[in-house]
């Protein structure tokens, strides 16, 4: 009787925790902060900068493998039009800018590849490696912006820990975009604004 309810109570506690470990889909909300660098394409002169919170969401499709996991995965950063500024001047875009990079960030959207494992006391440590892109508006003029979109390779390295009835996960980002996606059209001339940022960010995620 004993060891049937023994038995009985390992096999509860598993499945309490088994939607975090299972195999499915998974989606998540987090926040992150990032410093990015943006500068005109093909040797251009001119740069910006921006420091700002990011809103994060996420969702993948992830599998147990072996001993540890593989996922691939949509992550985005949300920032929704904050302004860069100029890193000599420290003016935003609306006060004149000086080259082709972007004036505002959008959203930062990455598709990607991952795969970690256990490392110790509910630990895991993961990679992730994939094709991103940002999205804002990149200067023209001095005075006038216009859509961009540009793309590049993105990577990641974090940790993650079953915590409730999800997964807490922080991660350190790294995307360097100089591919244009969509370029700045001013009126027949093509700008393609580069992008460079790092990202520390802290997600929940949960099992759908």
């Amino acid at each position: 009787m004993q060891k049937s309810l023994t038995a009985i109570a390992i096999s509860l506690g598993f499945t309490a925790a088994s939607p975090t470990l299972a195999d499915g889909i998974y989606y998540g909300f987090g926040l992150g902060f990032a410093s990015a660098e943006s500068e005109q394409g093909g040797g251009g002169v001119g740069f910006s900068e921006l420091e700002s919170a990011m809103l994060g969401v996420t969702t993948g499709y992830k599998w147990n493998v072996n001993s540890g996991f593989a996922a691939l995965e949509m992550d985005a950063d949300l920032s929704f039009g904050q302004e860069t500024e100029n890193t000599v001047t420290g003016f935003a875009c609306s006060s004149g800018a000086t080259g082709a990079y972007f004036c505002t960030h959008d959203a930062t959207i990455r598709l990607r590849g991952i795969y970690g494992a256990p490392v110790g006391n509910g630990w895991s440590i993961f990679g992730a490696l994939g094709y991103g892109f940002v999205s804002g508006t990149g200067a023209i003029s001095p005075a006038t912006t216009a859509k961009a979109i540009t793309g590049g390779v993105t990577a990641g390295l974090g940790i993650q820990k079953q915590i409730g009835g999800g997964t807490l996960r922080v991660e350190f980002i790294h995307d360097n975009f100089s591919s244009g996606v969509k370029k700045a059209d001013a009126g027949g001339f093509l700008y393609t604004p580069t992008w460079e940022a790092n990202t520390l960010k802290a997600t929940y995620l949960i099992n759908f």
